[in-house]
């Protein structure tokens, strides 16, 4: 699962999810497709926790706990994660 994460070719779904939200459907419509490209062009530790965070649910705790890196690690990262999305979606629009 985390593989797949930091791969980002498809956000993983916890183990008892069956199916993934429609929205994440990569062809879904083009803001999907431009999340999932501003996604791809993350660092793959910032990707995972991302994937991981707002994707798959996990809380914060369980990303670091998931990828074996501190707390604030993945904090850290998500909030850096969070900021170059918003400047990389904003370049699209």
């Amino acid at each position: 699962m985390v593989r797949e994460a930091i791969r980002g070719a498809r956000p993983p779904t916890r183990p008892l999810d069956n199916e993934l939200p429609a929205a994440l459907d990569r062809d879904s419509s083009p803001e999907t497709a431009a999340v999932h490209q501003a996604l791809d062009q993350l660092a793959p530790g910032h990707r995972a926790v991302v994937v991981l965070h707002l994707y798959a649910g996990y809380s914060v705790s369980d990303t670091a706990a998931a990828l074996n890196i501190p707390l604030e690690t993945a904090r850290s990262r998500l909030r850096v994660a969070r900021d170059r999305l918003r400047h990389l979606l904003a370049e699209e629009g």
